[in-house]
């Protein structure tokens, strides 16, 4: 599990979020919260509702659905992609840099200590930053060797880097 900052933290946006929507603060929406809280990667809703249901929390997969959507707009969970038919999710409300291959789909997070060292410590003028979550999209090493275009792409990359230098 994530520290209880972090949890007592996403309750508040979360309490704030359905207020201002007119809302009801229901058991089954912050059970939804707090089992999301304890997952460390990406996650679809059926990954979820198996964490509910090994955390003894029996909520109507409807209710999971709708719950993850207003975790969607108030910005403590992230739509990552869409695999396939399944969405994957993430939650939002501790510092992430991901990266998804766009060709097989994987999705992995990046540990930079010193990005996330830079982009905490960032101010920006007019707004206070809670939380921030980057998605870089490419290839992974395997799908890059499966297509074979990376030597074209990387020259790409490097002509559009040297003319935005001049």
């Amino acid at each position: 599990m994530k520290d209880k900052n972090t949890l007592e933290r996403s309750r508040l946006i979360f309490k704030e979020y359905l207020d201002r929507k007119g809302l009801r603060h229901t058991a089954e929406r912050y059970m939804v919260l707090e089992v999301v809280n304890t997952i460390t990667d990406s996650f679809s809703v059926d990954i979820l509702c198996r964490r509910m249901e090994d955390a003894n929390c029996h909520v109507a997969k409807a209710t999971v659905y709708s719950t993850i959507r207003n975790l969607c707009s108030c910005g403590l969970v992230r739509k990552l992609q869409e695999n396939g038919r399944e969405h994957f999710y993430q939650y939002s409300a501790i510092p992430r840099v991901n990266y998804i291959c766009r060709y097989c789909g994987k999705i992995r997070e990046i540990k930079d200590n010193e990005l996330t060292a830079f982009l905490c410590n960032k101010k920006f003028r007019g707004f206070r930053q809670e939380f921030y979550t980057i998605t870089l999209y490419g290839l992974c090493t395997a799908c890059d060797k499966k297509t074979g275009d990376n030597n074209k792409k990387r020259n790409i990359i490097s002509h559009l880097s040297k003319s935005n230098k001049k």
